[in-house]
């Protein structure tokens, strides 16, 4: 089964923010390294749905 995710520029954005957020503060290194790890996730299913939408065209 595949799921069709819409990942806007405001999700990344929102991403990196908590990231970079958690990296300045005080949190525990594996909440920190968590919230990178979906930055990243986020990244790369939006790089996906770019290119099936090239590929549709």
């Amino acid at each position: 089964m595949e799921w069709d995710i819409d990942v806007s520029n405001s999700d990344i954005l929102a991403a990196k923010s908590a990231w970079l957020a958690a990296q300045g503060s005080d949190a525990p290194p594996p909440r920190v390294d968590q919230l990178r790890r979906g930055y990243i996730q986020l990244l790369r299913t939006q790089a996906r749905q770019v290119a099936k939408d090239l590929h549709a065209e």
